[in-house]
């Protein structure tokens, strides 16, 4: 196959790429500072801080863009304060700075969560003794910390690479002209000009990339639990926020991502009061929330069934945790497929989407996240536990319906949980494969957010949010 393209689709290949990695970057930016802060210090609202680790998980891609729009947007909360102290009106939002600020924020608790596991974890007497010997603490961080820091950072970023390389929603809505990624571009090809073979071969392409991306990533993970088997200690208890510098650098962080990471969704909370009664009174409402629902729950059932029946076999198969590609490669390999070239496959190969394919192809790509939670918790069995049971067991299926379905209880609700989450959450399949008189609730949202209808849309980003967070959340608490 040769990768003949314009000149106009080569510059959109470099400015996904170039859009990603900048995303990263801010997203690391913030992200350390933020770990670093939720692992080694106590302050006022910690646990509220620590909350927005979950954003990425169970606040969907859209949400997060129709906050940005009524917050920074023309007619935004920003906009209008500039207004009354007579400052200029912010107009970068439909640009790439408003894409990479957006992606950006919304992936950066996800650097924060990994390293904030890791930071905890690192024993300090390297650093006592480094200390000890003279040495400052930019130095002991960069030859030192950052070492150890590492190989989470290094996959954690990755990951957050991978999902701004596949963005879709949120480029869709604040991409301005000239601005599209190959997502948007391979849509389009088969939406509109229905070019089918320029929608593969950008399909292939970008597979190729995010193949690239997750064997880096697998590679980095193997080498970070390596690290974190022999270098890392238990939680290391944090210390509370002392002296002037750093209660003010504290208060100063935790202010500036008060007022640009939540702000957007405060905004959609307010914009929403007054819209729900109108809301009420759609035809179509109240069937994409059982819709929603639904798919949901079909979705995450077999998502954990999958994830169940891979981990069982890993775990028994490897039970030495050396089998780099059957435990950590081969169940990446659905993250590197476009959930906008999956539906394109289901509508090239059966002529139309339909509930059903809805939910397999959901399936297909989400089942690894459920995979990481249930291998993490059969991970956690002694060995003898295991060798004992064996030994007593009359019965092969007697080990894995004995011990490990009773010790991955807790994984299979919050690896349920995770991925109805996700389901309810993704516009981008639904949206591909435009099921006749089928709308999900996302769905919903969007198509009112392209009507410019946006306290209705802010209403029904609510519900749909409340919806995905309450689950998520239910799940970790059983």
């Amino acid at each position: 196959m040769q990768f003949v393209f314009s000149l106009r689709l080569w510059n959109v290949i470099l400015f996904t790429v170039i859009q990603a990695c900048v995303s990263t970057f801010i997203a690391v930016a913030v992200g350390m500072p933020a770990g670093w802060l939720t692992a080694k210090r106590r302050f006022i609202g910690k646990s509220m801080f620590s909350v927005i680790t979950a954003v990425p998980f169970c606040v969907p891609p859209l949400l997060i863009a129709l906050g940005v729009v009524m917050y920074y947007g023309m007619n935004g909360v920003i906009n209008k304060l500039a207004a009354q102290f007579s400052l200029p009106a912010f107009t970068g939002l439909y640009s790439f700075g408003g894409i990479v600020f957006t992606h950006g924020f919304y992936n950066f608790p996800i650097i924060m969560r990994m390293c904030s596991d890791a930071w905890a974890k690192i024993p300090p007497e390297e650093s006592d003794a480094a200390r000890l010997l003279g040495a400052g603490r930019f130095r002991i961080f960069r030859t030192i910390t950052l070492y150890q820091l590492a190989p989470s950072l290094a996959s954690a970023s990755i990951l957050v690479f991978l999902y701004c390389f596949f963005s879709f929603i949120i480029v869709l809505l604040l991409g301005g002209v000239g601005l599209s990624t190959i997502e948007v571009e391979v849509y389009q090809a088969v939406r509109a000009s229905v070019d089918i073979a320029q929608a593969v071969k950008l399909a292939v392409l970008e597979t190729l990339v995010a193949l690239g991306a997750v064997f880096l990533y697998s590679k980095l993970e193997q080498n970070a639990s390596k690290n974190r088997e022999v270098s890392f200690s238990a939680r290391v208890d944090a210390k509370p926020v002392t002296g002037i510098a750093e209660k003010v650098l504290t208060a100063l962080f935790v202010l500036f991502i008060l007022v640009f990471f939540a702000g957007p969704l405060l905004t959609i909370l307010y914009k929403s009061f007054g819209s729900y009664s109108v809301l009420l009174k759609r035809r179509n409402f109240a069937k994409s929330i059982v819709n929603t629902v639904t798919v949901g729950i079909f979705t995450a059932c077999l998502c954990v069934l999958t994830g169940t029946v891979y981990a069982f076999f890993v775990h028994m198969r490897d039970s030495d945790k050396k089998n780099y590609f059957l435990r950590l490669l081969f169940p990446m390999l659905p993250v590197a497929v476009s959930p906008v070239a999956a539906g394109i496959i289901i509508i090239l190969v059966f002529g139309q989407g339909n509930v059903a394919s809805l939910v397999i192809v959901q399936t297909l790509l989400f089942w690894p996240f459920a995979y990481k939670q249930i291998i993490s918790a059969l991970d956690k069995i002694p060995v003898q536990v295991e060798e004992s049971a064996s030994l007593l067991s009359m019965r092969s299926m007697d080990v894995p319906l004995r011990i490990y379905v009773p010790v991955c209880g807790k994984s299979f609700f919050s690896a349920f949980a995770f991925c109805f989450a996700m389901s309810a959450g993704d516009t981008t399949i639904p949206l591909v494969l435009s099921i006749p008189n089928f709308e999900t609730l996302s769905l919903f949202t969007y198509r009112l957010a392209g009507a410019y209808r946006f306290n209705e849309a802010c209403a029904a980003g609510m519900v749909l949010a409340l919806l995905s967070a309450g689950v998520f959340a239910l799940g970790k608490k059983k």
